[in-house]
């Protein structure tokens, strides 16, 4: 009688657990996955931001020159 009260138990233990552990790692993936594509949109958008700010400074400064240099050479003459 001792033997088979231990194996009721176990078995009831061992079935509650399973199902715990499945979702439990199934979740885990899920989670992982959708982190990885958050950071890959955000570096993206990053470098394309970067990028025309760049180009928007160069041609300004470029523009800020040749009025100088004109209004000098007009001076002169």
């Amino acid at each position: 009688m001792m033997n088979t009260g231990k194996v009721a138990p176990n078995d009831y233990y061992d079935r509650h657990m399973m199902p715990r552990k499945v979702p439990s790692t199934s979740t885990a993936n899920s989670t992982t996955g959708s982190a990885t594509t958050t950071v890959n949109a955000t570096a993206t958008s990053a470098s394309t931001t970067v990028g025309a700010a760049t180009t928007s400074a160069s041609t300004t400064v470029s523009t800020a020159t040749t009025s100088a240099s004109t209004t000098v050479s007009t001076t002169s003459t």
